[in-house]
C-alpha cells in the first residue's frame, strides 16, 4: 500500500526513505542474554519511569 500522506519529525524533516531514527541506541549484551534479561526493553522502561526507575520497579513491571 502506498500512502500520499507525509510523516515528519517535529522539526519538519521527512521520515520518507529514512525511517524513524532512534534517539538512544541500546544493544543487548551476552551477560544480559544469559541472565534472561531484555536490556533494550529495560532501558525503555527506565526512560518512561524516570526517577522512579529502580531496579526493583523495572523487574516488577517486566515480571522478572
Amino acid at each position: 500500500m502506498i500512502s500520499g500522506l507525509g510523516v515528519f519529525y517535529p522539526d519538519k524533516r521527512s521520515t520518507q526513505r529514512v525511517g524513524i531514527v532512534a534517539d538512544v541506541e541500546v544493544k543487548p549484551t551476552i551477560a544480559g542474554i544469559l541472565a534472561g534479561q531484555d536490556e533494550v526493553l529495560e532501558e525503555a522502561v527506565k526512560r518512561i519511569l524516570g526517577a522512579e526507575a529502580t531496579p526493583e520497579a523495572i523487574r516488577k513491571i517486566l515480571g522478572y
